[in-house]
């Protein structure tokens, strides 16, 4: 297109300063004409055809993501599975050929209710983390 934009300058230079066009200077304007409709056409089915692709990519993403949740669920199913056997057999740890497992109880966690005000000083953590940058 640039080639082109340059042609139609060159053509312009050649137009009379009353606007008359000489008639072998109008013919391969026209020709000109046809091929920067192209390009153009040319230009927007590859730009539509990039929209479809990304398009596309996105909807994969999206069945990308519905699959790995899934899966996910599906770990964690097997895990919970898992940690059930070793309590019906009364075990807290088993060791396999290639793995080691134990099951540990963890302290429960404790929601209040309260205006953190209300809560002595003693009794709480303070964790700082660095802001996000901008």
């Amino acid at each position: 297109m640039y080639q082109l934009a340059e042609e139609y300058r060159a053509f312009a230079e050649l137009i009379d300063d009353d606007g008359e066009v000489p008639p072998d200077v109008g013919a391969a304007l026209d020709r000109l004409d046809g091929a920067v409709a192209t390009k153009i056409d040319n230009t927007i089915r590859l730009w539509a055809n990039m929209d479809a692709e990304a398009e596309a990519l996105r909807a994969e993403a999206a069945r990308l993501g519905k699959r790995a949740k899934s899966i996910e669920e599906r770990s964690g199913a097997l895990r919970e599975w898992v940690r059930a056997g070793m309590c019906r057999l009364g075990t807290d740890r088993l060791r396999t050929g290639t793995h080691t497992l134990s099951v540990q109880k963890n302290p429960p966690a404790v929601v209040l209710d309260v205006d953190p005000a209300f809560v002595p000083e003693e009794y709480c953590l303070l964790y700082t983390s660095p802001s996000p940058r901008d």
